[in-house]
């Protein structure tokens, strides 16, 4: 408890790296030898950039023709469904979760547009605004009716405890995250023909659209895989081929922060051998087939690029060199009796003093703190020791007294915590004392 609560008033004299680089000469031949030894240090990074074809199956939805037979037809096919089971009407806001976009990134930007609705937006304004369902966002989200199974269990349980006319709460499903939305539940007013007409077509041209997508997604893999390149892909399916940025193997912008495009276009057989990828899914409704445009590969830098750098980086090791050389003389003259007055002076600089100081004290940076408690208690004066910064600084810190706690000011909260601690370290002790000794028992066969 003593030294838990232990303060200490220390002087502190910060010896700037800054101004010891200013005294630093470089002799060109330094520079010139560093380069020589360190080549493949300075390379032009691997980069690629890639050509591809993306296939949505948004853009199919205009394909679809619905005639007034094929509504009909689904209007009797709900009928007699209507009749067997309980459907419900529904509308969804959804947020994929891919290699894009995390399930907690899905769920931040669902909390968004759930308070939308929950400050009164009219839900399919909120899903026209915030839905990634390229195929139902431009229609409110609307999805068609229902029946359970269609979707899956946690989509089941959440849009058949709705209310008519009610939406959820964000919930994760295995299409992504969705606010879901129930229109009507009722398993025997089946609405008009024309009450339902639209609801009808929209969910016909949807089904319609994911036809043609499977269909085209086919063909796509098809001709990807034959093809010398992607100007067959884009003209058998209206596609146009685009180009991305360079990138390296850790990914980059737009199309290259998709991890699988990234770990497609590094691979053998499309950056060594030149063909086309393989059909990658981005998200349930997006695919893209790429191949290597451009291959940089890395090579040496010029000496002339990167003599700047290197001019920096000796610099500042001669500088820090120096300092320290230079802080070790000063404190062996502290500790010899020079006045610390005099070294302050001699570099233009001043002691600044802190009293009073605890080991979780803000007063001075942690490092400071840390290593003026690793200081011990001078019997008679004061004592003297180094500290280093981030900054690459170095400090000379004075430790002119010590004040030990006292244990009965101690309160039962701050006695409870160190008990804690103290237990703490007694564990980490006898996990390292275990370690030891089950190390020395072991046998290491070879085989």
């Amino acid at each position: 408890a003593r030294l838990d609560g232990q303060t200490r008033d220390i002087a502190v004299l910060t010896l700037p790296l800054a101004v010891e680089m200013l005294n630093v000469a470089m002799d060109p031949k330094e520079i010139e030898t560093y380069y020589s030894d360190n080549k493949q240090r300075f390379m032009t990074p691997e980069n690629v950039s890639v050509s591809f074809v993306t296939l949505n199956k948004s853009d199919f939805y205009d394909q679809v023709v619905v005639t007034d037979v094929d509504l009909e037809n689904a209007y009797l096919d709900a009928q007699q469904a209507a009749s067997l089971r309980l459907e419900t009407e529904a509308s969804h806001v959804l947020f994929l979760v891919n290699d894009s976009q995390t399930e907690q990134q899905a769920l931040n930007l669902a909390q968004v547009a759930y308070s939308q609705l929950e400050q009164g937006q009219d839900f399919a304004s909120v899903a026209q605004e915030y839905s990634q369902d390229d195929s139902t966002a431009s229609d409110g989200g609307y999805i068609g009716l229902l029946s359970k199974g269609e979707f899956g269990e946690a989509f089941d349980e959440v849009l058949f405890e709705l209310e008519s006319g009610s939406y959820s709460a964000p919930t994760i499903t295995e299409f992504g995250v969705q606010i879901v939305y129930a229109h009507s539940q009722d398993a025997s007013d089946q609405p008009s023909f024309e009450e339902q007409k639209l609801s009808l077509s929209l969910a016909l041209k949807q089904s319609g659209a994911e036809g043609l997508f499977v269909a085209a997604s086919e063909e796509m893999a098809d001709i990807a895989f034959s093809s010398p390149d992607l100007l067959e892909v884009a003209d058998a399916l209206g596609l146009t081929v685009q180009t991305s940025s360079p990138f390296g193997r850790q990914g980059g912008d737009d199309i290259a922060s998709n991890e699988r495009v990234v770990s497609a276009a590094f691979s053998d057989d499309v950056l060594l051998q030149g063909n086309n990828s393989s059909v990658l899914e981005l998200a349930s409704d997006k695919l893209v087939v790429i191949r290597v445009k451009q291959h940089n590969k890395p090579e040496q830098q010029p000496i002339e690029d990167v003599q700047v750098d290197i001019t920096k980086q000796l610099v500042a090791q001669k500088a820090s060199a120096a300092l320290d050389t230079k802080v070790n003389a000063y404190l062996q003259e502290l500790k010899s009796g020079v006045d610390m007055a005099s070294v302050a002076s001699t570099e233009g600089l001043n002691w600044q003093k802190f009293d009073a100081v605890a080991r979780g004290s803000n007063l001075v940076s942690s490092m400071l703190v840390q290593s003026a408690f690793r200081l011990p208690r001078a019997e008679v004066g004061v004592s003297y020791g180094i500290a280093p910064s981030f900054t690459g600084d170095v400090s000379i810190i004075q430790v002119q007294s010590v004040t030990d706690a006292d244990p009965t000011e101690q309160t039962p909260e701050q006695r409870l915590a160190l008990t804690a601690a103290l237990t703490r370290l007694q564990g980490q002790g006898d996990v390292k004392l275990l370690e030891g000794s089950l190390n020395q028992q072991a046998l290491i066969e070879m085989f």
